[in-house]
C-alpha cells in the first residue's frame, strides 16, 4: 500500500482541474507524469531527465519516447532546454496551462437511429479557437473573482454570456473594484456573491465605491 510518508507530489487542484478535460495521448501523459514526478516530485521547478530514465520509468521505446516529448513540447504543456555539456536536456512543465494548445476531441462517430445513420458534426477549426479563447477569457474572471465555488455553473454562464474583449476588461475591472469594497471585505468574504449569481445579474453594470485601487491579474 502506497503511504505518504514515502513521498507525494504537491500539485495545485487547479492545475489537475483542467487535466481532467485536456485530452492527452496515452504515451505523452506517461511522459508528463515522468516530467512532473521528477521536477514536483523533489520540489524542483525543472531537472535533467535523460531518455534512458524515460524509458526504465514508462517502459516506451526509445522512438516513441521522442515522438511524444515534442508532442508535448508543440502544445506548450512541456519545455526542454538543451546542455552543451552534459548531453541531457532540461524539462519544465508549463503550469500555466492558458498558453497549451487548445485540446478539443474530433468526434466522427456514426448514430444510427431509426435505421438512418446521422454522423456527428466534426469541430472546425474556427470552433477550435473560439472555444480555447472562452475557456481563457474564464480563467482569467475566475483567476481574479475572489470567491471560488461552483466553477462549472460559473463556466455555463460565461458561455452564455461569451464576452468580448472589451467586456473582459470591462468584467474584471468591475470584479476588481467590487473587492475593494466595505460589503466584499466584511467577515472574510461572508457577503460577497457566487460567481455565477454575479454573472447572472450582470455584476459588471453596478456602481461600486472603491476603498483603495488594486490591479487585476489578465492571462
Amino acid at each position: 500500500m502506497a503511504k505518504l510518508e514515502n513521498g507525494y507530489l504537491k500539485i495545485a487542484n487547479e492545475i489537475v482541474d483542467f487535466l481532467c478535460r485536456y485530452r492527452i495521448p496515452g504515451e505523452e501523459m506517461l511522459c508528463l507524469w515522468v516530467i512532473i514526478r521528477k521536477t514536483y516530485g523533489w520540489n524542483k521547478k525543472a531537472d535533467y531527465i535523460s531518455l534512458t530514465q524515460f524509458e526504465q520509468l514508462t517502459e516506451l521505446k526509445r522512438a516513441n519516447v521522442i515522438r511524444a516529448l515534442k508532442s508535448l513540447q508543440s502544445k506548450n504543456i512541456v519545455t526542454s532546454i538543451k546542455s552543451d555539456t552534459r548531453g541531457i536536456n532540461k524539462y519544465l512543465f508549463n503550469k500555466d496551462y492558458s498558453k497549451w494548445t487548445a485540446s478539443i476531441k474530433k468526434d466522427t462517430t456514426s448514430i444510427n437511429t431509426d435505421n438512418k445513420v446521422v454522423s456527428k458534426a466534426i469541430p472546425t477549426k474556427d470552433n477550435i479557437q473560439k472555444t480555447y479563447i472562452s475557456q481563457k477569457n474564464f480563467e482569467a474572471f475566475w483567476i481574479n473573482y475572489p470567491k471560488k465555488r461552483n466553477k462549472a455553473t460559473a463556466l455555463k454562464v460565461f458561455k452564455k454570456i461569451n464576452p468580448d474583449n472589451t467586456l473582459l476588461q470591462i468584467i474584471l475591472k468591475k470584479v476588481n473594484e467590487a473587492k475593494q469594497t466595505e460589503q466584499w471585505k466584511q467577515k472574510l468574504g461572508q457577503f460577497i456573491p457566487y460567481p455565477a449569481t454575479w454573472l447572472n445579474a450582470q455584476g459588471w453594470l453596478d456602481e461600486y465605491q472603491v476603498l483603495d485601487e488594486q490591479e487585476y491579474e489578465v492571462l
